[in-house]
């Protein structure tokens, strides 16, 4: 993430200069729960690419999860 400021995949609020891993966090835990970016920008093609591929991967693992809980709850009746 050390691109020049007109060329980062990401522009996080009050335009801040040097993230850090926790705002990196949390910009992957709101796409993974929420499917959207908040308050962060995704500024590139690439970037947007590997946006979709971590909602669909999340998407995929919260319904097996969601799955999962159905199947044991309809078990145990």
């Amino acid at each position: 993430y050390r691109a020049p400021a007109t060329a980062r995949p990401l522009r996080f609020p009050d335009d801040e200069q040097t993230p850090d891993y926790w705002d990196f966090l949390y910009f992957s835990f709101t796409i993974a729960v929420a499917a959207q970016t908040s308050d962060v920008t995704v500024n590139t093609r690439s970037m947007r690419k590997a946006v979709l591929a971590q909602s669909v991967l999340s998407f995929l693992f919260n319904a097996a999860i969601l799955g999962m809980s159905v199947n044991i709850a309809a078990g145990l009746m």
